[in-house]
């Protein structure tokens, strides 16, 4: 296992190292933009090579991925079946594709049940808790009729949690049947199990670490044995686990 160094330059160098340690396969975490000089690398040595990625960036290539743009449409379709018709969006950065995808599944989900999509109600935001608690009490400040807020990470939602409270507002599922109690219902995204997860008012899309790493050895192990040689993009679906 080695690190490929801050975003990557040093990924070509190490990948390099260990092909030449004789290693039987190699999972690489990443390198979009890199993939085709790494996978040319792997196949002069003979030596398979799987990317497990955080979006659908790769072509051509073996893929373990989390299904982003399902995930979001989990937790919106979730959001509007309990209710909730003005739901917000925060975190992530534009740059990001996977909240391209995340941003693409919410507002599919919004046109799909005929509710209106709103450019300002989606917020970028860097993964930290005090500009996610700012973010929200200014969002909610100039929109209060918001009753859910879909949140990029957990990181997010925890910060999106704090500015609830510190606004004196609430976080639960039943966000527009308590209007007045100014109640605000939170949603995110998470790669934990959910006996991992700490105990706040958020539903979350769950697609386990866990889960991406056993399908990654399962499909090493076909590549090693050769029992599968076509290239395959694995794509892992998120499950809803509700706020309790």
């Amino acid at each position: 296992m080695l690190h490929g160094g801050k975003d990557g330059e040093q990924l070509a160098q190490r990948f390099s190292l260990l092909l030449n340690q004789g290693v039987d396969g190699v999972v690489i975490a990443g390198a979009a933009g890199s993939s085709d000089d790494l996978r040319r690398m792997a196949e002069e040595k003979a030596i398979p090579v799987i990317f497990a990625s955080r979006a659908s960036y790769l072509d051509d290539v073996d893929t373990v991925r989390p299904d982003n743009m399902q995930a979001a449409q989990l937790l919106t379709e979730h959001l509007i079946r309990n209710g909730h018709q003005r739901i917000a969006w925060l975190g992530g950065q534009s740059s990001s594709l996977t909240r391209a995808e995340r941003v693409g599944g919410y507002c599919a989900t919004l046109l799909k049940f005929g509710l209106p999509f709103h450019s300002d109600w989606v917020l970028e935001c860097t993964s930290s808790q005090k500009q996610a608690a700012e973010a929200i009490t200014a969002l909610l400040r100039h929109n209060p009729t918001i009753s859910a807020v879909v949140c990029y990470n957990e990181t997010i939602a925890m910060g999106a949690w704090f500015g609830l409270l510190k606004a004196g507002r609430q976080s639960g599922e039943s966000g527009v049947d308590r209007y007045f109690e100014q109640q605000v219902s939170l949603a995110a995204f998470t790669d934990a199990t959910p006996t991992t997860l700490d105990d706040i008012p958020v539903t979350w899309a769950s697609t386990p670490a866990r889960e991406l790493g056993i399908t990654l050895a399962d499909r090493m192990m076909q590549k090693i044995t050769h029992e599968e040689t076509h290239s395959r993009n694995l794509i892992i679906p998120a499950r809803l686990i509700a706020a309790k």
